[in-house]
């Protein structure tokens, strides 16, 4: 009898200790799609956040220079701008799929959405206020226009643009990574 029960323990831990690997090996393979979206969304989060920030650096000049500056500065200033804007515009709609996977868990879904609906918020206004707003055939053509309408053009994008970071640190803290680049 002892040695029956030595023989069944030990075929217990055949059994556990060969289910053991094959469970854990089922886990990394759950996790590693996991691990790949949040990767996807940070890499896609760096990449538009680069894109913020150099619209903002635009943004912030061309509100310093709208009181200050000559006719042609400001003509200039918007200009660029609204090259700025479009370009952001595009690098948001070809981001925007990325995030309309969802992910692993109800928060991470839940923010990609919010993001995905701030992405498209920010879109309309990029549009609204730089693309039709500062468009060089359109208002864009008048410095007296720029200086008058300008600080308001700017101030909707800058509360649009901070509804966007919201969404998009929301995103960051849902899929437990950090916004910043990697260090090499």
């Amino acid at each position: 009898m002892n040695r029956y029960r030595v023989l069944c323990a030990a075929w217990g831990l055949v059994a556990v200790c060969t289910t053991v690997p094959v469970v854990r090996a089922q886990e990394r393979q759950d996790a590693a799609p996991a691990d790949s979206l949040r990767a996807e969304y940070r890499a896609t989060l760096l990449e538009l956040r680069d894109s913020v920030a150099v619209l903002r650096a635009d943004l912030d000049r061309f509100g310093r220079d709208l009181q200050m500056a000559g006719n042609l500065t400001v003509l200039s200033r918007a200009g660029r701008l609204n090259d700025r804007c479009v370009n952001l515009g595009v690098t948001l709609g070809d981001a925007e799929p990325v995030f309309r996977k969802g992910g692993d868990s109800p928060r991470l879904r839940d923010a990609a959405r919010t993001l995905v609906r701030r992405m498209r918020d920010l879109r309309r206004t990029l549009r609204l206020q730089c693309a039709e707003g500062l468009a060089p055939t359109g208002p864009g053509v008048w410095a007296d226009s720029l200086k008058a309408w300008g600080p308001h053009r700017t101030s909707q994008l800058a509360r649009v643009l901070a509804a966007y970071d919201g969404a998009a640190a929301a995103v960051a803290r849902a899929g437990e990574f950090k916004l910043q680049p990697e260090t090499q």
